[in-house]
């Protein structure tokens, strides 16, 4: 096992979607553990589809699910990511280790173009297929420097008992994208075919830090 230690800093491109899930969906489908159900607050969800070019630990590819907001043991308010898959054992070992996210191993082919089409499998299972459009007209600078750290915090969980605060900083360039199409392997991810996001961005370029954790 490989971990490569925190602080990291990640630089690529990606998908972005923002939804608003039903609770009681996100409480059904959303991969959230028994026992942080009774904290799950809902609100605004994501989707992240990225390819990291450059990473501390290497190239890899990621897909992630965010329900909403937990109620925190200190009364305050944080995201949480409950489901998520990555290309390479280093990261899914180094996340696990470094920040509490609960990675999984899985082999993702993406196919560029005005039409992207990403497939995300775990060996002969499939998991996820996207096709997206994005827009070539305009793009517009984004960071996150103008977010308080409390509204971009993580809160992840490790398996010996210990909850990691992060917040995460980024900045870059986005542009309008659209979903094309989706299938979803319910069993393996939260199947999101039947809404429609509020809002989808492309992030090209980006950079991305991820700080060491503080325990809560």
């Amino acid at each position: 096992m490989t971990i490569v230690p925190p602080p990291w800093t990640l630089t690529g491109r990606g998908f972005v979607l923002v939804y608003r899930f039903p609770k009681d969906w996100a409480l059904r489908h959303g991969f959230i553990p028994l026992e942080r159900a009774a904290s799950f607050l809902g609100g605004f969800g994501a989707v992240m589809l990225v390819d990291y070019t450059a990473s501390d630990c290497g190239p890899y590819r990621e897909l992630l699910f965010v329900p909403g907001k937990f109620r925190s043991r200190d009364g305050r308010e944080h995201y949480s990511i409950t489901k998520i898959f990555v290309s390479t054992q280093v990261s899914v070992d180094s996340g696990i280790a470094n920040w509490g996210i609960p990675k999984e191993l899985a082999d993702f082919s993406w196919q560029r173009g005005h039409l992207e089409q990403v497939r995300v499998t775990q060996g002969d299972m499939p998991i996820a297929e996207f096709e997206w459009v994005s827009s070539q007209t305009f793009s517009l600078p984004v960071t996150t420097a103008i977010l308080p750290a409390a509204l971009r915090t993580l809160e992840q969980h490790t398996p010996d008992g210990q909850t990691l605060l992060t917040a995460p900083s980024g900045a870059g360039r986005v542009q309008p994208a659209r979903l094309e199409d989706v299938t979803i392997n319910p069993a393996l991810f939260p199947d999101l075919s039947e809404f429609t996001p509020i809002l989808t961005v492309k992030a090209e370029p980006f950079t991305l830090g991820f700080p060491v954790p503080r325990t809560a």
